[in-house]
């Protein structure tokens, strides 16, 4: 049984990402959780305990109206709801930890957002535990049928690639594993071919090597020629993806961001 946890903001967004999600992995043995996080509002005067429980109440309200048109939009889906005044990474986490969890899919922006990609989104690809797909609201959708995996020389365990191995096996992708080379030290090593190969064994991929200045700019180059419908990145401490998401917002809104964006968890 497949577990996948769905955060929302009740943007359109994150419906879009919901909507990903089902039409991804369906709804034959998966459980989808629902997860909004709300902000405690704390006021002095004792007297307004209603406006105190507001945001929970918004919170249950809005994760009730999702579920009403996920249902719609999936017929027989198992959805559950979790309202939850955690941050959303540590929640997301707890979850995990009591109830199990495979997957996370959830929007790049939110609902008050005008970054490419968001500060929950960033948060979350940096504290979670699990692999994630984040979905961008410019996204449309279509068949996936290539993957593009830029990987450096650091190194992977097979465990890594497991839910790029069920996403393509679900939809018959092939993963073009691009070994982006720069200046950096981290880039001077060539890649081991066959281990990598060894880890995606079963299914359809191609290796290419690709030489830029900057990484993010070289991925948006091989992503701009329109044949991919989705970007794998493994994310490890001191990686390429870690040091991404704590640079400038600037350099963060610089990743081609049309695509899902598939992040691999790498110790």
């Amino acid at each position: 049984m497949k577990r996948i946890f769905l955060p929302t903001d009740f943007s359109d967004t994150a419906l879009k990402s919901a909507h990903f999600a089902l039409d991804l992995f369906g709804t034959a043995d998966v459980r989808y959780t629902l997860v909004n996080s709300y902000q405690l509002q704390v006021y002095p005067e004792v007297l307004l305990p209603d406006i105190a429980m507001l945001p929970e109440r918004e919170s249950r309200s809005g994760l009730r109206q999702v579920e009403r048109l996920l249902r719609k939009y999936a017929e027989g889906v198992h959805l559950a709801k979790v309202s939850t005044y955690l941050a959303l990474p540590e929640a997301l986490n707890e979850l995990a930890a009591r109830k199990g969890g495979d997957l996370i899919v959830m929007g790049t922006q939110g609902k008050s957002s005008t970054l490419l990609f968001g500060r929950n989104a960033s948060t979350v690809v940096q504290r979670a535990q699990l692999p994630m797909i984040t979905v961008p609201a410019q996204w449309e959708p279509q068949p996936v049928k290539h993957v593009l995996l830029p990987l450096d020389s650091g190194t992977f365990t097979a465990d890594t690639f497991r839910p790029l191995l069920d996403l393509v096996q679900r939809t018959g992708a092939e993963v073009l594993v691009a070994h982006v080379r720069t200046n950096a030290p981290g880039f001077k090593q060539g890649l081991d071919h066959a281990a990598v190969s060894e880890a995606l064994k079963g299914i359809n991929h191609r290796f290419i090597t690709v030489h830029g200045i900057d990484v993010v700019d070289t991925v948006n180059e091989l992503v701009a020629g329109g044949r991919m419908q989705l970007v794998a990145m493994v994310h490890r401490k001191r990686g390429f993806l870690d040091g991404l998401f704590h640079t400038s917002t600037a350099k963060r809104m610089s990743l081609h961001t049309n695509l899902p964006l598939l992040v691999l968890r790498q110790s």
